[in-house]
């Protein structure tokens, strides 16, 4: 019940991506299967997984977006791996909606809750979610 005032606008939000980026459903598809093949899923939302996913491929760096699902894959577990989790939060934010204020708050936000020793291991901020709330409020847990 917590996750369903995010729910309608995630799947907009995912929405614009699938029409964008014919690799993507495919690339969500793997790292899902990646997850829940390496026992992941319990502690993952699977919304989680596809914004991770969408962060690879509005924010590919030097390279162009994924041409295709296995290259979404790999690029889905650089970020998991490189990442900065405890350091930053991750902003997935495919039309530009956030604000530099919005984002600074965001951020405010994140830095006051890791110095109270609060929140997951993985913060994701979306346009409508820039308290982590949705769908890394508890999970993944910092083991």
């Amino acid at each position: 019940a917590a996750h369903a005032a995010f729910r309608a606008p995630h799947a907009a939000m995912l929405h614009t991506l699938y029409t964008k980026f014919p690799a993507y459903s495919g690339a969500v598809r793997l790292c899902k299967k990646w997850v829940a093949s390496h026992l992941l899923d319990p502690h993952l939302h699977s919304e989680a997984v596809e914004l991770v996913a969408a962060h690879t491929f509005l924010q590919p760096g030097p390279c162009p977006p994924p041409a295709s699902p296995v290259a979404g894959l790999l690029r889905f577990l650089r970020v998991l791996a490189d990442h900065p989790w405890s350091d930053f939060p991750l902003v997935v934010d495919p039309q530009n909606e956030l604000s530099a204020a919005a984002k600074a708050q965001a951020y405010t936000f994140f830095d006051t809750a890791r110095k109270a020793n609060r929140g997951a291991a993985m913060w994701l901020v979306t346009p409508c979610d820039c308290e982590c709330e949705g769908w890394t409020r508890t999970h993944p847990s910092k083991v």
